[in-house]
């Protein structure tokens, strides 16, 4: 399977045709954050993966989001080019990653110090900052991406590299 993040600025499916001598990536998976519009995210993915290839769509997608950019967005639906996915017969996967399945066997790994997923945490908190922490995460605001809530208190609130 061939993964690629998607590029932000211009057309992102362009730079993965183009690495993939225009057949497109053979799978993609994409997670929709912050104020990303949803069908412009899948409608980049069906025009980025390849034909007979996968897409899938983890976390993002919700039966309703006030917050959504759009009105069929913040009413869980989504605009998408059906004909082109279908044309394509690409094969779609959704719906929340099982986070049980693999909690267990990471956790391991970053204790024996053979993961490090700490590039990825935006904030360490005392836990009394877990209402805020949760909000700031809710609201999607800039720059929270992940917490780390500490069980000592005291601690000083801030971002993970103050």
């Amino acid at each position: 399977m061939t993964a690629h993040r998607a590029e932000r600025a211009g057309e992102p499916a362009e730079p993965i045709l183009r690495g993939r001598s225009r057949r497109g990536a053979e799978a993609r998976v994409d997670h929709p954050q912050g104020t990303e519009d949803p069908a412009a995210t899948l409608n980049m993915l069906i025009r980025s993966v390849r034909f007979t290839g996968g897409i899938g769509v983890v976390g993002g997608f919700v039966p309703d989001d006030p917050g959504g950019t759009g009105d069929l967005a913040q009413q869980g639906k989504v605009a998408v080019e059906y004909g082109l996915h279908w044309l394509k017969g690409q094969a779609l996967g959704s719906g929340w990653c099982p986070v049980k399945k693999y909690n267990q066997r990471l956790r391991d790994l970053i204790a024996a110090g053979k993961a490090n997923p700490s590039w990825i945490v935006s904030h360490e908190l005392p836990l009394e900052g877990a209402v805020e922490a949760y909000k700031h995460c809710n609201e999607r605001s800039p720059g929270w991406t992940k917490v780390v809530l500490k069980p000592r208190s005291g601690e000083k609130l801030g971002t993970r590299h103050d």
